[in-house]
C-alpha cells in the first residue's frame, strides 16, 4: 500500500500537467488571436513579432509581479529586505553601506527575492504568505489587466497583449504552484508542501533564508551557529541545508570532512540537481588541492556539469573551481592568471561579502599550493 502511495505521488509530481497546461493556453491564445485578426488590419508576419514581443514583454514583466509578491508578502509576514533579483542585477540593502546595484545570475532563476526571517531557530514561522505571494501576484494582475480591458473596452491591440499577459501570467503562477519531482530547482508549491506535511522542516527553510542574510552582510559560514547547518529529514530542504554544511567546512578549509560529506550526500534521492552538479565541482576541486590520486574528473564530461560551468561562469566559485584546474592540473599560469582578473571582475560586482572573502582565501590557497608544487619540482 505504501508503495502504491509513493508511486501516485511521485507520478503526480512529473512535470507532464505542466505540459498540458502549456499546451491548452497555446489553444486558448490561439482561438483569442483568430477573434481579434478580423479587428486588426495588420500583416501576419508583423503580427506575429508583436505576438513574440508580448510574450517577452508579458514574461518579463511576470517574473517582476512574481518577485513583487515575495517582496509584498514576505514584508506583511515581518520578513525583512535584503535584495530583488532580476534576469542577472540585483538591487541589494546592506546594512552600513545602505542600496546598492549589484550582478549575479543564478542558473534556472529569472528572478529572486531574499528576505531575513523573522524569529529564531527552530521557532515556528510564517511561510504561506511568502511562498505564495508571487502566485497571488500573478493571477491578480493577471486577472485585474483582464478586467480593465473589458471594462474599458479597449483597442483589439490591447486586448491582444491583455491576453498573452494573462495567459503568460497564469502559465507562470501554474508552474510556480505545481510541485515538480526533481526540478533543477524546487519551486515555492513544492516548499509550501513539503511544509504542509512536515512542520519541522520549517526550521531547514528558515536556516536557508537566514544564513543567505547573514552571508549577504559578510558573516562567514564558519563563524554562523552550528545549529543552523543540522538537518536530519529526509526530504529536499534538509539535503540543501546539508549541502550549507559542506560549504561550512570548505569555508573553514576543512577538505577532509567536506570531501567525506560530499561522498554520502551525492547518494541522496533528495539532493536538488543544482546542488548535485555544484557539490560534483567542489569534489574536483578538493582533490585537486589535496592531490588526491583519484581526482574524479571523468565527471567534467557530463552535461549537467557543462551547463552549470557556462551558465554560472562569472560566479566566484565556478572561476574558483576553473583556476584551480588551470593551475594544479594543467599548470597553464596564463590561463590561471586570465582566470584571476575574471575572478576580481565578477567579485566587484557580487552581492553576497562572506563568499567574496571566502572564495578569495581559496583563490590564495590555490595559488600557494601550486608555488609549493614548482618548489618542489626544481628541489634536488
Amino acid at each position: 500500500m505504501k508503495q502504491e502511495k509513493a508511486k501516485a505521488e511521485a507520478q503526480a509530481e512529473r512535470p507532464g500537467l505542466i505540459y498540458v497546461i502549456v499546451i491548452l493556453s497555446g489553444v486558448v491564445m490561439g482561438f483569442s488571436v483568430s477573434e481579434l485578426l478580423d479587428q486588426i488590419d495588420i500583416r501576419i508576419p508583423v503580427l506575429l513579432f508583436l505576438l513574440f514581443a508580448a510574450l517577452l514583454v508579458s514574461l518579463f514583466l511576470h517574473i517582476v509581479i512574481h518577485e513583487l509578491g515575495h517582496l509584498v508578502f514576505g514584508l506583511v509576514s515581518d520578513y525583512a529586505f535584503k535584495s530583488f533579483r532580476v534576469g542577472s542585477f540585483i538591487l541589494v540593502k546592506y546594512e552600513v553601506e545602505g542600496f546598492r546595484l549589484k550582478r549575479n545570475r543564478i542558473a534556472g532563476m529569472g528572478g529572486q527575492c531574499l528576505l531575513d526571517p523573522p524569529g529564531t531557530y527552530g521557532d515556528p514561522f510564517p511561510y504561506r504568505l511568502y511562498l505564495y505571494g508571487g502566485i497571488l501576484f500573478n493571477v491578480v494582475f493577471s486577472a485585474v489587466l483582464s478586467g480593465l480591458c473589458l471594462f474599458l473596452q479597449s483597442g483589439a491591440q490591447l486586448r491582444l497583449f491583455a491576453i498573452v499577459f494573462t495567459l503568460v501570467g497564469l502559465l507562470v503562477a501554474f508552474v510556480n504552484w505545481m510541485p515538480v519531482k526533481e526540478a533543477f530547482i524546487p519551486n515555492d508549491g513544492t516548499n509550501a508542501r513539503i511544509l504542509s506535511r512536515n512542520r519541522e522542516s520549517g526550521k531547514y527553510l528558515w536556516a536557508q533564508l537566514k544564513i543567505a542574510a547573514l552571508n549577504q552582510e559578510g558573516v562567514r559560514m564558519k563563524n554562523m551557529p552550528e545549529a543552523y547547518f543540522q538537518a536530519d529529514a529526509d526530504d529536499y530542504l534538509a539535503s540543501s541545508l546539508r549541502v550549507f554544511r559542506i560549504g561550512r567546512l570548505i569555508d573553514a578549509q576543512d577538505f577532509d570532512e567536506a570531501g567525506t560529506q560530499i561522498d554520502g550526500l551525492l547518494h541522496d534521492p533528495s539532493l536538488v540537481p543544482l546542488y548535485k552538479a555544484l557539490l560534483q565541482l567542489e569534489r574536483v576541486f578538493i582533490g585537486l588541492l589535496t592531490d588526491s590520486e583519484d581526482v574524479g574528473l571523468g565527471v567534467l564530461e557530463k552535461k549537467s556539469i557543462r551547463q552549470i560551468r557556462q551558465s554560472m561562469k562569472n560566479f566566484p566559485s565556478i572561476l574558483r573551481f576553473e583556476y584551480a584546474r588551470a593551475l594544479l592540473l594543467e599548470g597553464d599560469e596564463d590561463r590561471a592568471e586570465a582566470i584571476r582578473k575574471k575572478f576580481q571582475k565578477a567579485c566587484s560586482s557580487y552581492p553576497n561579502k562572506a563568499d567574496i572573502e571566502s572564495e578569495t582565501e581559496l583563490m590564495e590557497l590555490v595559488a600557494a599550493s601550486y608555488r609549493k608544487k614548482q618548489a618542489e619540482a626544481v628541489s634536488p
